[in-house]
């Protein structure tokens, strides 16, 4: 599954890419530096194995508008209170993302805000629709609350009471 997820997010930003050179969109744009302060924040957990990988898919989806800021929040120089008031626990245990106007999304509407800002929100639209929703929001926080463990950090969430 995780392979055909790669393959198909290398396919759609073939796309994307041939569409930019083809029609000049985004050609030779670069951030300046206000631009660079108000971007989405994606603050993710660089030591899952299962985020690094979506995170790689984001970097790549990112590159041409450079819209995303990723902060790994297991870095030594991570401070939470930056952008928000969340505790390293909190962080670790649901995705957020902070967008430019300092609005905090969490879980699902974190997924769908940050592939939104890289031009793939139309691939986690139905995440967010009401009837599916609540599906896929227990889907997730199941998945969130058994990351630990699945990937061989489960000692990692009783270090994190505080």
């Amino acid at each position: 599954m995780a392979v055909a997820t790669g393959q198909l997010a290398r396919q759609f930003c073939r796309l994307r890419v041939w569409k930019v050179q083809h029609t000049g969109l985004l050609a030779g744009t670069r951030l300046s530096s206000t631009a660079a302060e108000s971007r989405t924040k994606v603050l993710y957990d660089g030591d899952c194995p299962i985020c690094q990988k979506e995170m790689a898919i984001v970097k790549y989806l990112n590159k041409k508008k450079g819209t995303l800021d990723l902060i790994d929040i297991n870095k030594a120089d991570f401070n939470p209170s930056e952008y928000g008031d969340f505790s390293q626990k909190e962080l670790t245990d649901v995705f957020h993302v902070v967008d430019s106007n300092k609005q905090v999304y969490k879980g699902l509407h974190a997924m769908h805000k940050m592939y939104s800002d890289v031009g793939f929100g139309w691939t986690t639209t139905y995440l967010l629709w009401p009837v599916l929703h609540p599906i896929f929001n227990r889907m997730y926080m199941w998945f969130a609350k058994n990351r630990l463990r699945w990937t061989n950090r489960a000692g990692l969430k009783t270090n994190l009471k505080a």
